[in-house]
């Protein structure tokens, strides 16, 4: 080891402190770096589990395919993976879903087959034996199990108009509404082979079969070559799925493919991509944010550190030390404080994002379908520890290459940092007003020394751009959540079946728990006004599809409907005595492609209206006197309706229109209860046996997830807000101590020409007082700055508005000028106690 390498160890040893302070830093940034790193790691992953569990792990699917084709696939250098299935036909079973009468049966690969989550049994071992699907059982109540023997009857599906479905898919069956209810319409199988199969095992559902498809999927093996082929292809490289499903159709004259996307997303992988350039912005600015707090961070403390040893270089240097050594002793400087501060800062990531994601993972279990695991990708790990790497060096680098080009003796003299002028250096006169001589003084003194004082602004202002960016980025996320709070209820029951039916099951509701209120709607549809259609949509409206889609009035408001809503009598009594009820606040989403914006429109500006509509189904015209009100509990959701909304009662609807009572019909009982968690339980229970058929939804189960999520959320920033004002906090204290104790001959000097303790303490208080001050001047208009294009970056997602914290605003104010007082008490503390004499002869720190 050099000399100087072992008199840079020394001063570090003997500048205990502020080697701690750096090392502290640079630990903060780089927990803060590879924290996010693993964090974003650990989510897509957990995500991308999820979609593979849902979705399946392949990237693209093919369909269609003959063996040739299939063997030309396979051979593709970039895939890294293939497994298929051969399509045989559809055989009838007998099961309990109208909906799935079929068997979908098809041999599968080996690969493919070696994919299915066996439940029971083994895997098939040639094309005679074949293994069901859970959701056969599950779903359609079949009583086949594993070790019988089953003979099908196996063809291809025509529809009722004798056209031939395509074998490949597997489509749901066609249905019709009648009276009676939905009715599925009956399909001919042709070309019927018969075969017999030993059932060996049972699986789960797949993610190649849907609810909706006509048939339950039964798998073989393929040993013979089959004319058709679905094929599920895993590439080398998923971010270049697209590229690479456009290349293999080319060559293979366009094939029938499908991305999926559902899984590509978590790879960065999208055709479309207006949501990635949407979030890129955020993205952006966030890592921008923390990029430059970090390099700034520990940028000051190498400059600080080659400031203090600035007299140390210059004595080096007149005893034979060359420029080239000076550097490498700042060099292994860095290398000793930036090995210690990112090993433990790794450390302290890894722990830290362990500890986070076990802890939402205990608190907020139900809120998401799986845990989140924790997940270390390379790539995520690499970036941003060659990124502090890289910090670290520049860092080192330009104060070393400063301070090796000093002069030897202006280096031992220390009087670089200072320059005198000719002219006398002036400051306002208001200064000398407002604050006094000592003020004067402190002001002076800046303008001389503006090397030590801009490091100080640089770390306060950091410190304040850092903290309101993380708050404003909380806010905008929860306030876009609050967004989606479109009910006012606690929960709905969307009943079906005959007039009397429904009536005795919301007795059995309103008997059984305890509701606060309710509301029940029997019927909805829509009707066309006839003599409101040219005032039907505000100016403005008009105006925006006139010029963005050059479109005729006339065509806007032709077959504008209203949605109607039929309440029943004693609830609409509740509502108002009118015979119609038009609900006034209304959205009408007017998407467009560069905004993605909801414009707010008020429709109606006078109380009441006679308005004459077409029902069509019935070609008859209704007269209804209808009045305007604001709000109707249990109906906030339906301000967000594309159509305006028009209430009427059970009576008026019969009168007006007339309907069946003995026909089938749906009704949504709306109620306001606590008992919400209850009677959802007693649905999955089949604790409450209803009449008809009944399903039970709740926005407050809903919202709860989103408020867990939104609980996650704001943990997470917490967590990053602590670090990245740490990590300024950590930047401002060393960067102060530094400069006092850099001016201690300084102080001394006054105070022996008589300066007084009154006078000291606020000489003390103006230098820390300017130096607030005028980071906030720069920090808080920075920060609006920001926080303007991260309201614009959200915006071409949501409209959520500008949200100005000023909250977070006052916080920064505060906390700035705490820290000055602070500072300034530490610092009139520190030098009171020094003796002047010896402060005046002391030559180094």
């Amino acid at each position: 080891m050099s000399i100087l390498n072992k008199l840079t160890i020394k001063h570090l040893k003997m500048n205990k402190k502020r080697t701690l302070v750096t090392i502290i830093g640079i630990i903060l940034s780089t927990a803060l770096m590879v924290g996010i790193g693993l964090l974003v790691s650990s989510v897509m992953t957990t995500q991308r589990l999820e979609a593979e569990k849902n979705w399946g792990s392949h990237h693209a699917k093919f369909t269609n395919l003959d063996e040739k084709e299939i063997s030309t696939i396979s051979k593709n250098i970039n895939i890294n993976n293939i497994y298929y299935y051969a399509p045989l036909g559809f055989a009838r079973i007998d099961n309990e879903n109208p909906a799935k009468p079929y068997l979908y049966v098809v041999e599968g690969s080996t690969k493919l087959l070696d994919n299915l989550n066996l439940i029971t049994g083994r895997l098939p071992s040639n094309d005679n034996e074949i293994i069901i699907s859970e959701h056969l059982i599950s779903g359609g109540k079949s009583k086949i199990r594993v070790g019988d023997t089953i003979t099908l009857d196996i063809g291809v599906r025509y529809n009722a108009e004798d056209d031939l479905l395509d074998i490949a898919h597997n489509y749901s069956l066609p249905g019709s509404w009648s009276e009676s209810g939905l009715t599925y319409i009956n399909e001919e199988l042709k070309e019927v082979t018969t075969k017999t199969y030993n059932i060996v095992g049972i699986a789960s559902k797949t993610y190649f079969e849907n609810y909706s498809d006509a048939g339950y999927m039964v798998f073989s093996l393929n040993k013979n070559p089959k004319n058709i082929y679905n094929a599920f292809v895993e590439f080398k490289n998923p971010r270049k799925t697209f590229d690479y499903i456009s290349d293999i159709s080319k060559s293979l004259n366009g094939i029938s493919s499908e991305a999926n996307t559902n899984l590509l997303y978590y790879y960065g992988a999208t055709k479309y991509a207006n949501v990635n350039e949407s979030l890129m912005p955020l993205v952006i600015i966030a890592l921008s944010v923390i990029s430059i707090g970090c390099i700034i961070v520990i940028y000051n403390s190498f400059a600080i550190s080659t400031m203090e040893r600035k007299k140390s270089f210059g004595l080096y240097a007149s005893i034979g030390a060359t420029h080239k050594q000076i550097r490498s002793s700042v060099f292994f400087e860095a290398f000793i404080v930036g090995t210690i501060g990112i090993i433990i800062g790794v450390l302290g990531a890894f722990v830290g994002i362990y500890i986070v994601l076990e802890i939402i993972n205990n608190l907020l279990k139900d809120a998401f379908n799986n845990p989140f695991i924790f997940s270390v990708d390379p790539l995520y790990l690499s970036i941003p520890l060659i990124f502090m790497i890289l910090v670290i060096f520049i860092s080192a680098y330009l104060p070393a290459k400063r301070s090796s080009k000093v002069s030897p003796i202006e280096a031992i003299r220390g009087n670089d940092d200072i320059k005198i002028s000719k002219r006398e250096v002036k400051t306002p006169k208001y200064i000398r007003k407002l604050f006094g001589i000592e003020g004067e003084i402190a002001h002076k003194n800046i303008k001389r020394n503006k090397k030590k004082y801009r490091i100080t602004i640089i770390s306060l202002f950091i410190s304040i751009v850092m903290f309101n960016t993380f708050t404003s980025y909380l806010n905008y996320i929860v306030k876009a959540t609050d967004t989606f709070d479109y009910y006012d209820y606690d929960g709905t029951f969307d009943l079906m079946g005959s007039k009397d039916s429904i009536n005795s099951d919301i007795s059995l509701i309103k008997s059984k728990y305890n509701l606060k209120d309710s509301l029940t709607i029997i019927d909805r549809f829509s009707l066309t006004p006839l003599n409101i259609t040219p005032n039907y949509y505000t100016e403005e409206y008009l105006e925006y599809f006139k010029e963005n889609y050059e479109t005729p009035i006339e065509e806007i408001t032709k077959d504008r409907g209203f949605m109607v809503l039929v309440i029943k009598d004693e609830d609409y009594r509740k509502i108002t005595n009118k015979e119609a009820v038009i609900l006034n606040e209304k959205y009408l989403t007017t998407y467009s492609e560069d905004t993605r914006k909801t414009t707010e429109l008020n429709l109606f500006k006078k109380s009441d209206y006679n308005i004459e509509f077409n029902y069509e189904t019935k070609d008859i015209t209704i007269n209804l006197n209808a009045t305007i009100i604001d709000n109707v509990w249990g109906l906030k959701h339906t301000k967000y309706e594309v159509l305006p909304v028009i209430l009427i009662s059970e009576s008026t609807y019969q009168e007006k229109i007339g309907y069946d009572e003995n026909e089938s019909m749906g009704a949504s009982f709306i109620v306001n209860t606590e008992d919400y968690n209850e009677i959802n339980k007693d649905l999955e229970n089949k604790k409450t046996i209803f009449s008809s058929t009944a399903h039970f939804s709740s926005p407050k189960l809903e919202m709860a997830n989103t408020k867990n999520l939104v609980l996650t959320i704001k943990i997470l920033f917490y967590g990053f807000i602590a670090l990245v004002t740490l990590i300024g906090v950590t930047s401002v204290i060393n960067t102060i101590n530094t400069n006092i104790n850099l001016r201690r001959k300084e102080f001394a000097m006054l105070r022996s020409i008589g300066l007084s303790p009154k006078g000291f303490n606020k000489l003390l208080f103006f230098f820390f007082f300017f130096f607030g001050l005028k980071s906030l001047i720069y920090g808080i208009p920075v920060s609006l700055g920001i926080n303007i294009l991260i309201s614009s970056s959200i915006g071409n997602i949501m409209d959520v508005g500008l949200i100005i914290n000023y909250k977070s605003l006052l916080i920064s104010i505060i906390a700035v000028f705490l820290i000055v007082l602070l500072s300034m008490n530490y610092a009139s503390k520190k030098i009171k106690k020094e003796n002047i004499l010896e402060a005046l002869r002391e030559e180094n720190i």
